[in-house]
C-alpha cells in the first residue's frame, strides 16, 4: 500500500536527514560486500553493526535493516546479471519494521509514528487504503518510507486471510510483481522465481516521454 504522509516542515527535515543517513550507511556497506563478496547476513551485520550505528547515527533496527538491503541487491543483480555489479543508493528510502520502526498509535487515530535517530515522529497520513480493510487483521512486513518527488510515502507491505472457494485441484500458485527495470517477476508456491527484463519496453517509454514533452513545448494545435 502506497500512503502519503504529511510531515510537517521541521519534521520533513528530520526525514530528509534520515534518508540521507540510510543511504551513506547503504553505500558504506556496499562497499565492504563488493571487496569481500560477503553475504552471510549474520558476518555482514557483525561486521560493519558498530561502525554505521556510530558513523551514521542509525538506530539499531535500521542499522541491521542496512545490511539485508544491501545483501537483497546483492543477491538480485547476481541472479540477474550472473556479475557482481556493485549497487548505489541515493537518499530516497529507509527500510522499516512494524513495531520497531514504526506504527500506528491507537491512542492516536489518523497519526503514523516513526521511529528516527531524532526522536519519534508522528505524522498524520492518508487514510484511504488502510480504511478499505478495516474489517480485516492486517499484518505488516518489511516496508519503507519513501521520498517521491518531494512528497513523502510510507510504502506498507500488508497480508491479511481472505476467504476463497476450494482450491483443491490447484497445483501451483504463482504470485507476479509488475514493475519498470523488470516488467514482471514471479515467485511461486514451489519456490522457483522468473524475472522478465523491460529495458526494451523501458526505452519505448523514454522515447515517447521524450516526444510528447517535445511537442507540449510546441503548444500548437498540430502538436498537441
Amino acid at each position: 500500500m502506497k500512503t502519503r504522509i504529511y510531515p510537517t516542515e521541521e519534521q520533513e527535515s528530520l526525514l530528509s536527514k534520515s534518508v540521507s543517513s540510510y543511504a551513506a550507511a547503504c553505500n558504506y556497506v556496499s562497499d565492504i560486500v563488493f571487496k569481500t563478496h560477503e553475504l552471510s547476513r549474520f558476518d555482514l551485520i557483525k561486521e560493519t553493526y558498530r561502525d554505521v550505528r556510530a558513523d551514521f547515527g542509525l538506530l539499531a533496527q535500521q542499522a541491521q535493516s542496512v545490511s539485508r538491503t544491501v545483501i537483497s541487491s546483492y543477491k538480485t543483480i547476481l541472479k540477474n546479471q550472473k556479475e557482481w555489479i556493485q549497487p548505489h543508493y541515493s537518499s530516497s528510502f529507509v527500510a522499516l519494521v512494524y513495531g520497531k520502526d514504526f506504527s500506528f498509535p491507537a491512542t492516536k487515530p489518523g497519526l503514523l509514528s516513526i521511529s528516527t535517530s531524532y526522536g519519534r515522529l508522528a505524522m498524520p497520513y492518508d487514510t484511504t487504503n488502510l480504511n478499505r480493510y478495516s474489517d480485516r487483521k492486517l499484518e505488516y512486513g518489511g516496508s519503507k518510507l519513501k521520498r517521491i518527488r518531494d512528497k513523502w510515502y510510507i510504502l506498507l507491505v500488508v497480508s491479511f486471510e481472505v476467504d476463497v472457494e476450494s482450491a483443491d485441484n490447484v497445483r501451483n500458485v504463482v504470485g507476479v510483481d509488475r514493475g519498470i527495470n523488470f516488467v514482471a517477476a514471479t515467485y511461486d508456491s514451489r519456490g522457483k522465481s522468473k524475472f522478465y527484463h523491460g529495458r526494451s519496453a523501458k526505452a519505448v517509454r523514454a522515447r515517447y516521454n521524450s516526444v510528447r514533452a517535445e511537442l507540449q513545448t510546441k503548444g500548437t494545435p498540430s502538436s498537441r
